[in-house]
């Protein structure tokens, strides 16, 4: 059964990359091809979860406050920790490349950021609603945590991204796998998502840059974003995990 279990989270994604592959090709424009995307993966969950009922909408208790405000600490934290993807180009000498990377990631645009939010919830139903949930009967809580982080960090499909995308994946499991709610990583992705894929990027890490300078920033940023991550995490081991 654990087998089965894990080729059907591997069937799961291989079906929304081939899907993505298919429409990245024919349209030949990101946005579509991001909007096509998240309506793959919501198609998955709604299919997934109307057969086998993964994902509980209506938890069977509030969380308490002290879990939302850590579950925010860690989102900034790996907002931070992000940053340790342009610290890599700052180390190969691939300055150019870092630009563009970050011009590519930075962006008012509206549409943007209703993606960035959109992607946000249905990965969270998808990796952790879904694919956690899928494993959690037949692996122990760390096995199916990591199992939904390391195919939440392959399916990027970005080796630039693998090392942060899999942390973030292994926070976002352990605050559900042990609140079982699954508004508390859809909120830590969202805060995430909006602090390093918008504009909130620019107004929040670029002037701290432009007085660190760049690589002396990154280097902080990183540090202090997984500081925050292992404090937040910590505390929330010691009060809410049994």
């Amino acid at each position: 059964m654990k087998t089965k279990a894990l080729l059907k989270c591997i069937g799961l994604i291989c079906i929304w990359f081939l899907s993505l592959q298919f429409f990245s090709i024919l349209f030949r424009n990101a946005d579509i091809t991001r909007i096509l995307s998240i309506l793959i993966v919501g198609i998955l969950v709604f299919c997934m979860n109307r057969k086998n009922h993964y994902i509980r909408f209506v938890p069977e208790e509030k969380p308490r406050m002290q879990i939302i405000l850590l579950a925010l600490l860690s989102g900034i934290g790996l907002s931070f920790f992000n940053m340790i993807s342009a610290l890599q180009f700052m180390l190969s000498g691939a300055m150019e490349e870092m630009a563009q990377v970050q011009t590519d990631d930075v962006s008012i645009s509206l549409l943007y950021i209703v993606l960035s939010v959109a992607g946000a919830v249905v990965e969270e139903l998808f990796f952790r609603g879904i694919l956690l949930n899928l494993c959690r009967p037949y692996y122990r809580a760390a096995s199916a945590i990591i199992i939904s982080a390391v195919l939440f960090a392959v399916m990027h499909l970005s080796p630039l991204m693998l090392l942060h995308t899999f942390i973030s994946g292994l926070v976002f499991g352990y605050f559900y796998y042990h609140t079982e709610n699954i508004y508390i990583p859809i909120l830590m992705h969202l805060t995430n998502n909006l602090l390093w894929s918008t504009a909130l990027n620019a107004w929040l890490f670029g002037p701290f840059m432009s007085l660190t300078g760049e690589l002396q920033g990154a280097v902080i940023m990183v540090v202090a974003g997984l500081v925050m991550v292992i404090c937040s995490t910590a505390v929330f081991a010691q009060k809410y995990v049994k």
